[in-house]
């Protein structure tokens, strides 16, 4: 008899559960720590080139819940403005979605975590596959409501199909408007491309440069705008030389390293321990992670979470904004990285687990016609001699499934020391 009532009990408390999350009730659930990278380089570009089926995008974070998470990812093709396609016959369904994740436990020692998920894409089991070269989004959601997005992530997904390549000079601008005189030290970008005989000269859409991770502020130099910084030229055949002017290297990214304990033994902790930042824009940097970071091993004991404090001493309030930004938000302008000023110092704080992580600090001024402009260069200069990944990925127009922007072929430059 006794067994009986505690396996009716379980039932009850179980069909009570599995009601609440059917009824619409959501897990109060935080992702810490997501980093998505190829193969085991943490601090590797998210580019996932197919034509070596060993390749894998692997993605990590922690999750915080009050339950069990019941938690999936699912994957979306993206046009070329990364906006998810509803075009059915790009889906991939039945292909793109993934649920009851495996978790480890995190050690006792970190508080503000409980679970760790770490998946390889495409799966070994082929539940996940990406058949369509382009740009690409994942989404964390809850399991029972896809609506309920947690965290996102985008990445690229390559497989070269014709000849290009591209070239870098350097130049420096005649423009008595450009002030002070090293923001006239710029690059140029060539990118040449010849189209096989089964593509069409018609279709094919541009260049887009990617500088390190700066998803947000890519170049897109196409047959649509042109302007005395970014054209193209056409031989009338096959042939397209795509060139893009005057983009400015920056400077070697503001770096944080966190994994010694010794130097960062509290919970409570300064970004930098000789005082404030400054601004740079007169100093150039040390050897950066190209806009990356690597996060400690999720198995160590030591392997926390620390509430970081950044300081940017500047002397006076600006009348504009200033925001911290870096491989910790995606290098994103969000409110939350906002900084604070008091007493000649602008300050924010966020809450990092032990690894390095790139940032840097930028202005967001008004532009024209009062568009917020972020400017890169105001609190940390432009150099020639920086160290700056570059992606070119080609686009094609393919007339397929409805027709989507296809990414025919991937070049990658590095320039600087």
């Amino acid at each position: 008899m006794w067994k009986s009532i505690r396996g009716f009990k379980f039932v009850l408390i179980f069909s009570f559960f599995v009601c609440l999350q059917f009824s619409g009730f959501s897990q109060n659930v935080t992702i810490r720590s997501l980093e998505y990278y190829i193969n085991k380089d943490k601090s590797s570009f998210p580019l996932l080139d197919l034509s070596d089926p060993s390749n894998k995008l692997n993605i990590e974070f922690d999750v915080a819940s009050d339950f069990f998470p019941s938690l999936a990812i699912y994957f979306k093709f993206c046009d070329i403005n990364w906006t998810p396609t509803n075009n059915d016959l790009l889906s991939n369904r039945g292909f793109n979605f993934q649920e009851n994740l495996k978790y480890d436990f995190l050690p006792v020692s970190v508080n503000e975590a409980k679970y760790h998920f770490k998946g390889s894409y495409p799966d070994s089991r082929g539940e996940i596959s990406f058949p369509f070269e382009g740009k690409w989004m994942f989404f964390i959601s809850d399991s029972y409501d896809t609506s309920i997005v947690y965290a996102t992530g985008k990445f690229y997904v390559v497989k070269d199909i014709l000849h290009s390549s591209a070239t870098v000079k350097s130049e420096s601008l005649t423009d008595a408007s450009v002030y002070p005189a090293n923001l006239a030290k710029t690059l140029s970008l060539i990118t040449k491309v010849e189209l096989p005989s089964n593509l069409f000269p018609n279709y094919l859409e541009g260049a887009e440069i990617v500088q390190n991770r700066l998803f947000d502020y890519s170049i897109f130099a196409g047959k649509e705008k042109i302007s005395d910084s970014v054209y193209f030229d056409w031989d009338g055949n096959r042939n397209f030389n795509f060139v893009v002017r005057k983009i400015k290297p920056g400077n070697e990214y503001r770096q944080i390293d966190l994994r010694n304990e010794s130097k960062y033994p509290g919970k409570f902790v300064p970004g930098r321990f000789e005082g404030a930042d400054e601004n740079r824009f007169f100093t150039f940097g040390s050897k950066d992670l190209n806009g990356g970071m690597v996060i400690s091993n999720f198995q160590n004991v030591s392997s926390e979470y620390l509430e970081v404090q950044f300081n940017l001493r500047t002397g006076e309030k600006y009348n504009y904004d200033v925001y911290l930004t870096g491989a910790f938000n995606n290098w994103e302008i969000s409110p939350k990285f906002k900084m604070d000023y008091s007493n000649g110092v602008y300050s924010v704080s966020t809450l990092l687990k032990r690894g390095i992580y790139d940032y840097q600090y930028l202005a967001l001024k008004k532009g024209r016609e009062g568009k917020a402009v972020a400017d890169f260069y105001e609190f940390e200069g432009n150099f020639l001699q920086t160290t700056n990944e570059y992606h070119i990925f080609i686009f094609y127009r393919e007339q397929t499934f409805g027709g989507y922007d296809r990414i025919i072929s991937h070049i990658t430059l590095i320039t600087g020391n």
